[in-house]
């Protein structure tokens, strides 16, 4: 895993402006970032050392629990974040379901850019700024 160095996060997001945009914005946070196709993510996983996966939940053509598993099978003992949108009933089961198989954390689309770092830090043990609520 990575070790010393920054967090290494393997992320897997078919689409290329959203997947730019992450990697642009997990970079800026401090954060090491590898792009992968989820045909890919296993091997890349453990390839890189990563500590945690960032990976779209319902991208076409993709089984992201299968994706999960496989990784686990495969020895990777990192940590997943699944991300989702769509319809929202159907996407809060399914990030119910992904939870329940493991994932470390879930994200339903949209998600403020700050909502991303957190889950990923708090996934990560690391230290996570308290919000200042104005509700009492």
């Amino acid at each position: 895993m990575g070790g010393m160095g920054l967090p290494r996060i393997l992320l897997v997001e078919p689409g290329p402006a959203s997947q730019a945009n992450l990697c642009d914005l997990l970079a800026k946070a401090g954060f090491e970032v590898f792009a992968s196709s989820s045909d890919a993510a296993a091997n890349r996983a453990q390839e890189v050392g990563a500590d945690l996966a960032l990976m779209e939940l319902g991208a076409p053509g993709t089984d992201g629990f299968g994706l999960m598993q496989g990784m686990a099978a495969e020895g990777w003992p990192g940590k997943v974040v699944f991300l989702a949108g769509g319809e929202i009933n159907q996407t809060k089961f399914l990030l119910e379901v992904a939870r329940r198989l493991g994932a470390s954390a879930t994200l339903q689309r949209p998600f403020e850019d700050s909502e991303l770092i957190d889950c990923v830090r708090r996934c990560l043990n690391q230290d996570v700024p308290r919000a200042v609520s104005a509700a009492a």
